[in-house]
């Protein structure tokens, strides 16, 4: 939570110049909240939550880059009990620092609607701290996670509400059944400042986003 709020005050800094009037823009920054949910072995039992910072730039009308970097942990407690020794408790850490970039194209089907594709490479790097309740503490950490996506979707906003959906495809050694879908959704209470909110969902993932965007 800690890392979450140091996202949001950092973007507190940003100036107010280049506000947009409403509409769709692809010039943006934002920070907040992140949580995963996991549910594949190569991904570990414990669900990880942290803090992410995100951004996308116009390159063109209509060609983008974006980004985004999140720093995401969990601890897990369990009791372990050995024949007729005294019970004692481990501790398990999980630390996660997951990297997205990607290139994404969109276009028009109506004024305030757009048609949006997206490429993305992401990479996932893990640590485990594994530490005995009297004794010293075990750091191992697993092979990376990476690999590609590629989804399509709408973006459509009004004066202050914007919301877009997304599917796609994952490509990945690490992760069975390898279809992806997102929805998000942003609310303006200015022409640059936006609270969000996103979800996405796999068979092997379901990750939440909240945070605070600054438009330009």
């Amino acid at each position: 939570m800690e890392k979450a709020l140091a996202c949001v005050a950092l973007l507190a800094v940003i100036p107010m110049s280049g506000a947009v009037a409403g509409g769709l823009t692809y010039t943006y920054v934002e920070g907040g909240f992140d949580r995963v949910d996991q549910s594949a072995e190569t991904l570990g039992a414990q669900d990880p939550s942290g803090a992410y910072l995100r951004g996308s730039y116009a390159l063109t009308p209509s060609l983008f880059v974006f980004g985004s970097y999140a720093e995401r942990d969990d601890t897990s407690h369990h009791t372990v009990v050995l024949g007729s020794l005294d019970p004692f408790q481990t501790h398990t850490k999980m630390e996660q620092r997951a990297t997205e970039a990607g290139l994404g194209v969109h276009a028009p089907m109506g004024e305030r609607l757009d048609f949006v594709g997206e490429l993305t490479y992401f990479n996932i790097d893990r640590d485990i701290t594994f530490t005995v309740d009297g004794g010293e503490a075990t750091h191992l950490s697993w092979r990376d996670l990476d690999g590609t996506s590629a989804t399509v979707g709408l973006r459509g906003a009004s004066e202050r509400i914007e919301g877009w959906i997304k599917v796609g495809y994952r490509d990945s050694d690490d992760f069975r059944d390898h279809f992806i879908g997102a929805l998000g959704a942003q609310y303006r209470f200015t022409g640059t400042w936006g609270v969000v909110a996103e979800w996405e969902e796999s068979n092997e993932l379901r990750r939440y986003r909240v945070g605070l965007r600054a438009s330009f």
